[in-house]
């Protein structure tokens, strides 16, 4: 997990960012309620229900995110309800947040599902 700028239409705002390597798989062991689909690609991320709520992301949505000087744009491809802390994340690819993060010392969570 990592602290990301997250750039929308509508501002700028601190989010948490969670790099899963299944994001299917992940979601499906939390029974999540997906609108749209698991984020494949390292272009691609799934945003919890409350931060997409807030921040007025919607589906198909391109958003940047950026960590010190690393900056990727991705779309969101899905919508997730967990009723979890997660709902609050977004969640991409491994490759994306260790891409953002620049070196792994970053990342602050690894979790198997």
């Amino acid at each position: 997990m990592l602290i990301a700028n997250l750039t929308t239409n509508f501002g700028n705002h601190s989010v948490l960012v969670r790099g899963i390597k299944d994001i299917g798989g992940f979601l499906k062991m939390r029974e999540t309620c997906l609108n749209g689909m698991a984020a494949k690609d390292w272009m691609e991320a799934d945003a919890g229900e409350i931060l997409a709520r807030v921040f007025s992301i919607n589906l198909r949505d391109e958003v940047s995110l950026t960590v010190g000087e690393r900056r990727i744009k991705v779309r969101v491809v899905g919508v997730f309800r967990s009723q979890t802390q997660c709902d609050a994340e977004l969640i991409v690819p491994l490759e994306t947040a260790n891409t953002l993060a620049g070196d792994n010392a970053t990342l602050s969570l690894i979790e198997f599902c």
